[in-house]
């Protein structure tokens, strides 16, 4: 599987912002997904191995939020 056929991202779950990226920090090796507009940052993802798209799938991850 390619990091071509990575799924997009959904907004940020706290601000709405639809400018999320993944960022990789070398020294770690870590992935993760940082929003672009309020900095929230999830989907991080460690490992050798670690790839773009489990980022992605992880901050795409969503707990269900019951509405009153």
């Amino acid at each position: 599987m390619s990091e071509d056929d990575t799924p997009r991202m959904l907004p940020c779950p706290f601000c709405g912002g639809t400018n999320p990226g993944v960022v990789y920090v070398p020294g770690a090796p870590v992935r993760q997904v940082v929003c672009g507009d309020c900095g929230a940052s999830g989907g991080s993802v460690s490992g050798q191995f670690a790839t773009r798209r489990q980022a992605v799938e992880m901050w795409n991850a969503r707990a269900e939020v019951e509405r009153a």
